[in-house]
Parts: structure tokens; C-alpha cells; sequence
């Protein structure tokens, strides 16, 4: 399976990977936020549901093993500001799983069924702006810090191997999902 990671770029510039992950989250944020306001069919509703939830339950989740397996250790100790947004990186990736779960939680259900969404929309109206808020400025310390120095501290070795183990995740989570 190719890594399939937001806009055709180059599959070797760890660098550019990372930005469209980041691209994807905003956009699966902003789709949430606008589900909790959705004008729309039943069936529609259930779509978007969906989408959110396969997003957030299957790919950020890769994209955070992407960081915390991937990119902390190879970067961790070589610069102390670094550092500092490594932890950061990583206390943050903790602190919005209960809204991420939560987020899939109830997308699922309305896409399941779309008749509960009136049971779900009220907690999704301030659910789904606030996890976009965190993600987003998690993103912007992100790319303030972590990704100008993947080109800068890691060798282009060390970028390949970060970008292998994307590959292999993304290839993992393809063949259980057909299982």
C-alpha cells in the first residue's frame, strides 16, 4: 500500500508528510465543528458522521504513533528547545484522547443511526469546537518547533526510517481492517 498522506508530495520529505497529516486534521476538525451544525438529510448527517469517525478512530491515531514512535525518539536530546515541545507534543497527544474518544463515540452511533443525532448534537456542538481548538494549537507548536527540525536535526537516513515506519503502520492498520 503507498502512504497516502494528505496532497501528492514528495514521499520521501518526512517534512512535507507530517504538514499534510497536519492539513488532514484540520480539515476532519472542521468537519466535525460543521457536523454539530449540519442542515442536512439524515442520510447526510450519517455520511459525515462516518467520515469523522473513521478519521478520528483509525488515522489520528496513526499520526500520533507517527510522532510518539517515530519522530520523539529520534529527536529527543538534540536540542533543549525541541525537547521542551517533544514533552509537550506528547502530554498533549494524552490529554485529547477522552475528547477524541468521546467524538468517535458519538459519530459512530449517529452514523449507525442517524435518528439519535438530536441525543448527541447539543455535546457535539461543544465537543467538536473544543477539540478543534486544542488540535490546532497542538499543530502550531508542532510546526513552530518539530517540523523544522526533522530536516534540520535528522539525517536523511533517519528521516527514511520515520517515514518506513508510517508506511508499515499505514500498511498494518489496511490489512486488520480487511480482516
Amino acid at each position: 500500500m503507498l502512504l497516502s498522506i494528505g496532497k501528492k508530495r514528495s514521499a520521501t520529505d518526512l517534512h512535507d508528510l507530517v504538514l499534510d497529516c497536519h492539513e488532514r486534521i484540520r480539515h476532519f476538525t472542521a468537519l466535525a465543528v460543521k457536523l454539530a451544525t449540519l442542515d442536512a438529510s439524515a442520510e447526510e448527517r450519517a455520511g459525515v458522521a462516518a467520515s469523522v469517525a473513521r478519521y478520528f478512530e483509525k488515522a489520528l491515531p496513526l499520526h500520533i504513533r507517527d510522532e510518539d514512535e517515530s519522530i520523539l525518539p529520534r529527536l529527543r536530546g538534540r536540542a533543549p528547545d525541541v525537547d521542551a515541545a517533544l514533552t509537550r507534543m506528547h502530554d498533549e497527544h494524552e490529554e485529547h484522547d477522552a475528547m477524541r474518544a468521546e467524538l468517535v463515540e458519538r459519530t459512530l452511533a449517529i452514523a449507525i443511526d442517524p435518528q439519535v443525532y438530536p441525543e448527541h448534537v447539543e455535546r457535539l456542538r461543544t465537543l467538536a469546537p473544543a477539540l478543534r481548538d486544542a488540535l490546532h494549537l497542538h499543530l502550531e507548536s508542532e510546526e513552530r518547533v518539530i517540523v523544522p527540525a526533522l530536516p534540520r536535526l535528522l539525517s536523511v537516513d533517519e528521516r527514511r526510517a520515520v517515514i518506513a515506519e508510517m508506511r508499515a503502520r499505514r500498511d498494518e492498520g489496511h490489512v486488520l481492517s480487511r480482516a
